[in-house]
This record gives C-alpha cells, structure tokens and sequence, in this order.
C-alpha cells in the first residue's frame, strides 16, 4: 500500500513537470520522459534521481539558473539543459525514447533519430551523474542567483567546511 502512494505520488510530480515548458536561460526545454530518464539514473549511479538530484545545485531539476554550476555534478545537468535546449528540436511535443540497462550500462533502443536522440541525452546525464562526486551541501540549495566575489566558492555560503574546487575545462561530454 505505501509503495502504491509513493508511486502515485512520483506519477503525478512527473505528470505536473513534464507537460509544462520550463525556462532555461532563454530556452524552452522540452517536455520529456522524466521517468524513463530517472529509471536510467539509477540503473548507472544506483541513485534516486527524485531523492539525489531534483534541486540539486542551481541546474539540476526543473529550470536552471545562475551564473555558473556549483560543481561537476551541477555541471552535468547544465549541459544536459543545452542538450535539449538545441533549437528546433521538438516543437514542444513530448518525447518518450525505450532504452535497455544491463549491469549499470545503458542502451538507447528507439529506432526514431528524435527518440533515440533524447535518449542519449539523458544518458549523457546518467553517466555524467556516475562519473561526479554527489556534494549533499547542494541539495535544495540557495544561493544561485547571487553573485561570488575573488576567493569565494558556493561552500562560503554554507554552514559546512569542506574544500572545493571548481571544475574547469571543456564540456563533460558532446552530443556528436
């Protein structure tokens, strides 16, 4: 009986989310299958994509924002926003892909070039999550609209002393 409500529960959050447009800096994202991508995300990372990564830093969850992600696994959702915010892609239509996951690897099996391609973006994300270290001090966090100074990091805004560097280069993976 619990189980039944706690996934009525997830049905309707991702009922709610995925058939409203969200703003991305600019962009419209678009609707998209948030359970098969959450499936995916924890067949590769063992993680729940709800509990893990919704509101998580200032990219990952519904429409990103601020100057710049927090860490790699921010970092990971932010290009996964300008993976589905490429124009002209979908017209707003929402996408379901099929994939296959076997021992943490994931296979994008839609044989439509659209479908397919959604699919390899969200398992972009999944492997991007795998390969990131998860920070807790970025859960639900606040500070995102707000500018750093010299010297500064996300954690100075947080009760927590840890070190932290921020990631730096070229994109974590393409969409080649």
């Amino acid at each position: 009986m619990e189980v039944s409500k706690l996934y009525m529960g997830w049905l309707c959050v991702t009922l709610i989310v995925s058939t409203s447009p969200a703003r991305t800096q600019g962009a419209v994202r678009t609707r998209r299958d948030l359970f098969s991508l959450s499936g995916m995300i924890r067949c590769v990372t063992g993680r729940s994509a709800l509990l893990m990564y919704n509101n998580y830093g200032c990219f990952c969850g519904r429409g990103g924002w601020g100057a710049a992600p927090v860490d790699e696994t921010d970092r990971c959702c932010a290009a996964h926003d300008s993976c589905y915010a490429l124009p002209s892609w979908f017209g707003g239509i929402f996408i379901l892909y099929s994939y296959k996951c076997a021992d943490g690897a994931v296979t994008c099996t839609s044989r439509s070039a659209l479908r397919r391609r959604v699919c390899e973006c969200d398992k972009a994300l999944a492997e991007c999550f795998a390969r990131s270290q998860y920070n807790p001090q970025y859960k639900n966090y606040q500070f995102c609209g707000q500018e750093r100074t010299a010297g500064t990091t996300p954690e100075s805004h947080t009760d927590r002393n840890t070190s932290h560097t921020e990631p730096t280069g070229g994109p974590l993976f393409s969409y080649s």
